[in-house]
């Protein structure tokens, strides 16, 4: 796209002009080419802007070979992104593929896409275990925000040593000993922060299953969750119980990083409702990745035909028509229905 918008050059000459000329966003060096053109290019660039240099993309993903690919040419090693408003889009795009490669968020990625996809068995056990699986690919600077069902002081300690942060809900029934019990402010009010302290937890388990650094409990007033179906439990009492290692943030933004964690719960019952993975089909990881792969690509074909995000119903006449249930005629017909909607 970029290229036929005019707004990529190749060529150590017409780089070094683009850069002349302070026109150039982005910067693509060969992942598999010579650094001493890359450490030239890096050299006019930083004599021609300055501290500015610092805000060119540097885009060093892609050999030679799929340079070459997509440019249309050959032995492309050096290549120049303009400024425009595809240039702006490409590197969006570019920054979401680093992501995904990585597993590491850039500034530009958005928040809201996955870093990373961890496929397992069916069983929790032993290395299958959530809790297992997380521990491998801790991160320093990050924040973990969890679920009680990772609420485990082994990783509490492994997240704290590693540098990083943790928001995790507790059960009811948690022992904790008060250190400091902190006032609330207004806005914590406000935010239905009932509690917030200091607190040593632990103290009924072994020494060496006990957290190593002091934490944070805070308790935020909820609507009781009311239980639906024939395994349903105990009604809950309307407290969500936060443990944390952030012992200087406020209590109120503390209750705002867990809620964010409810988007990962909003995409699963996506998932499992609307697209069918309700049941797995296989408990082997490749089938498990196989059935997830499937309701994902049906998900953003019909996106991509009708414009709307994939319902129910939508997802079902598909699946009728890959087993015979619906013709093509009746398929069509559906999806025409969704796009006459927002006509």
């Amino acid at each position: 796209m970029v290229n036929k918008a005019g707004q990529l050059v190749a060529g150590s000459f017409k780089v070094e002009a683009a850069i002349g000329a302070g026109e150039v966003v982005g910067l693509f060096h060969a992942s598999d080419g010579a650094p001493d053109g890359a450490q030239k290019t890096e050299r006019l660039l930083r004599a021609r802007l300055g501290e500015a240099a610092e805000g060119v993309a540097r885009i060093n993903i892609f050999s030679s070979s799929q340079l070459d690919l997509a440019l249309g040419r050959s032995n492309v090693i050096h290549a120049a992104l303009i400024a425009g408003e595809v240039s702006t889009a490409f590197l969006a795009k570019v920054e979401r593929l680093k992501q995904f490669r990585t597993g590491v968020a850039t500034p530009a990625a958005s928040a809201a896409l996955p870093v990373r996809i961890d496929v397992t068995g069916a069983g929790a056990q032993g290395e299958n275990d959530e809790r297992a699986v997380l521990r491998k690919t801790l991160q320093a600077d990050r924040c973990y925000v969890m679920d009680r069902g990772y609420a485990q002081f082994s990783l509490f300690n492994a997240i704290a040593a590693i540098g990083s942060s943790y928001v995790c809900r507790v059960r009811d029934n948690s022992v904790y000993e008060v250190v400091e019990q902190r006032p609330l402010s207004a806005e914590a009010v406000a935010a239905g922060v009932t509690f917030d302290a200091v607190v040593r937890m632990g103290q009924d388990r072994r020494a060496p299953d006990r957290p190593e650094h002091l934490m944070r409990l805070i308790f935020i007033a909820t609507a009781p969750h009311e239980k639906r179906g024939k395994a349903a439990g105990p009604r809950g009492d309307g407290v969500l119980r936060l443990a944390t290692n952030l012992l200087d943030v406020p209590a109120e933004v503390i209750g705002f990083i867990y809620q964010q964690r409810w988007t990962i719960e909003i995409f699963f019952r996506f998932l499992k409702h609307v697209l069918g993975c309700r049941h797995l089909l296989s408990t082997n990881p490749a089938g498990v990745e196989i059935q997830a792969y499937c309701a994902i690509i049906a998900c953003l074909l019909i996106a991509l035909w009708t414009g709307k995000q994939p319902t129910k119903r939508t997802y079902e006449m598909i699946c009728f028509y890959f087993i015979g249930l619906a013709d093509e005629e009746e398929l069509l017909a559906h999806l025409e229905k969704l796009k006459a909607q927002d006509a």
